[in-house]
């Protein structure tokens, strides 16, 4: 957890922005103060290098000994990583409401 705190603070130090433009409305960009919204949201990044690792981490275990256990046991990691990623991005609507992103723009990238 420390790790992933530091390495996002010092990747996105101050003055960090990142810009997003959208096909829709070209003229309108999401401009997003990185350094602020990965500060913010700690906890939302951290779950999404864990969810990350246990996928690596899943395939790093190797392959059982029977086929059918294979197929049991890759299905079963599966569910689990999906779920694990399907509740990370349920938090994604208010990650982005602590990025002061409007909501016209939130809308935007939620579509997209």
């Amino acid at each position: 957890a420390n790790v992933t705190a530091g390495y996002l603070k010092g990747f996105f130090g101050p003055g960090t922005a990142m810009k997003i433009n959208f096909s829709k409305n070209p003229n309108s960009p999401a401009i997003i103060d990185m350094h602020t919204c990965v500060s913010e949201n700690i906890r939302f990044f951290q779950q999404m290098w864990a969810s990350t690792m246990y996928l690596f981490a899943q395939k790093a275990v190797g392959v059982p000994k029977t086929q059918q256990a294979q197929s049991s046991n890759t299905q079963s990691n599966e569910v689990q990583f999906g779920t694990m990623v399907a509740f990370t991005m349920m938090e994604l609507p208010g990650a982005m409401d602590k990025c002061n992103i409007d909501p016209d723009h939130k809308k935007m990238i939620l579509d997209s």
